[in-house]
């Protein structure tokens, strides 16, 4: 399909946001899962069966600058493909793109995408080039359907979010947790029990419980808890 042989509707995407969330739809659509901001990206999207990543960063406009976002160093771990999100990509920069082995995506496509003009993300990102990490990117147990990606503040969804929220659910079910639950989960006790801040007081019959005056940390992560929450139940 070529953007230039329809009319692109003014305002079709007024933030990165909206930008995003038309990508993570296709992407989830033809059986991708896609993580938004998770490890450094504001997309990442990944192949359930084959385990192969695609890192994309997006912005509003195509340019240098975000290229250069997507330009991860290898000797760091990353995805196999690093892609940019615009609107619209004028040939020259996806010359320079598919030099620097980025792979553009054209949100107007999968956006405008129909029968007559069909968009198969699966098929760019075959053809895309592939990068050579040491290992691949972090990626979260469970997909986050409700957060967004793209916005100017991001939440974003890391490792020790996910140990935290483990954590904060075994306060609840067991009443209190022990240095072993802290070993086992490969979390530093003493920011949860620091003892003007932290959110864990000494229980009388030894290890930890909630302190009363404190919410806590996962108050802040309604969507990473619901997300694993559902998973343990399934």
């Amino acid at each position: 399909m070529s953007v230039r042989r329809r009319k692109i509707p003014a305002g079709l995407f007024p933030t990165e946001v909206v930008l995003c969330s038309a990508l993570m739809e296709r992407a989830r659509a033809e059986g991708l899962q896609a993580h938004p901001e998770t490890s450094g990206w504001d997309v990442l999207i990944v192949d359930p069966v084959t385990g192969v990543q695609v890192g994309v960063q997006a912005k509003l406009r195509p340019s240098v600058a975000v290229l250069a976002q997507a330009l991860v160093g290898e000797r760091e771990d990353g995805p196999e493909v690093h892609a940019v999100l615009v609107p619209v990509a004028t040939w020259e920069f996806r010359r320079v793109a598919s030099a620097l082995r980025v792979l553009v995506l054209p949100g107007a496509e999968m956006a405008m995408a129909s029968e007559r003009w069909p968009y198969e993300l699966c098929g760019a990102l075959e053809r895309a080039q592939r990068w050579e990490h040491p290992g691949r990117a972090w990626v979260p147990p469970v997909e986050v359907l409700g957060m967004v990606a793209g916005s100017p503040a991001p939440r974003t969804v890391s490792p020790w979010k996910v140990k935290a929220v483990r954590l904060c659910a075994r306060v609840r079910a067991q009443g209190v947790v022990t240095a072993a639950d802290f070993k086992a989960l490969g979390l530093d006790r003493r920011w949860w029990t620091e003892p003007r801040r932290g959110c864990l007081v000494a229980a009388p019959g030894g290890g930890w419980e909630a302190r009363h005056s404190l919410a806590l940390p996962d108050k802040d992560w309604p969507e990473l808890v619901a997300a694993m929450q559902s998973q343990a139940t399934q």
